[in-house]
């Protein structure tokens, strides 16, 4: 499961395809989470993070990464 429909997510969802895992992704953005930006994934959830626990406790051997968003990096971070 890829929490974050941003660029990253896009090569992110690429690489865990040829991994051969099958991807979820999740936004609360429904200008992000869409079947068109992310095609292969399996499924795409245009909802807020707190609707998709139900997901989360029903696949055990689900692996999560969550992509953040920042409106500005503090340098001291990067």
């Amino acid at each position: 499961m890829i929490i974050g429909a941003g660029h990253i997510a896009i090569s992110l969802r690429q690489i865990a395809k040829i991994a051969g895992f099958q991807v979820i992704v999740q936004d609360d953005r429904a200008d992000f989470a869409t079947k068109k930006r992310f095609p292969e994934a399996s499924l795409v959830l245009a909802k807020p993070i707190t609707s998709i626990q139900k997901i989360l406790n029903i696949n055990t051997k689900c692996l999560r990464r969550a992509i953040l968003r920042r409106q500005k990096p503090k340098l001291s971070q990067c």
